[in-house]
């Protein structure tokens, strides 16, 4: 049940995820009763927060190139028969990067161009991580590589 004042969330799960919904008042119980659930809670906010912190200073210090590429190839896991792929949509990685649409879909066209990328529906195949990488930097800029 929504009340008034209470925030919805959108969640999209990037892997198999098992969702349990919990009132308020129920949560707030174990939390008080549970100190290992309420150190596990902290945990997962503090490693939150610090998402938080590492997307607002790529935002803020990173071209926008070098943030779609550092994005795609953090997210991407290889494929058995070569490449790497990022399985969502534009539009999600989009929401991610807190850019437009159009904007990732002009970059990503011109990398399937150069072919670094191949666009399919649902994914994006990343051909050469390396030179994304490079691309995306300019040709006389030092990056660091993606963990």
């Amino acid at each position: 049940m929504v009340l008034e004042g209470d925030t919805i969330f959108h969640v999209e799960a990037v892997e198999n995820s098992v969702l349990r919904l919990v009132e308020r008042d129920d949560f707030e119980d174990l939390m008080a009763t549970d100190a290992h659930l309420a150190c596990d809670v902290a945990r997962l906010i503090a490693s939150r927060y610090r998402q938080v912190l590492r997307w607002v200073e790529e935002t803020l210090s990173l071209p926008i190139p070098e943030r779609i590429a550092t994005e795609l190839l953090r997210h991407a896991r290889p494929r058995s028969h070569g490449g790497t792929v990022l399985w969502g949509t534009q539009d999600s990685l989009a929401s991610c990067l807190a850019l437009s649409r159009p904007t990732v879909s002009k970059v990503l066209k011109n990398w399937e161009r150069m072919g670094l990328i191949e666009l399919n529906y649902g994914s994006i195949l990343i051909l050469d991580g390396n030179r994304l990488m490079a691309t995306a930097c300019g040709v006389n800029m030092d990056c660091e590589p993606v963990a």
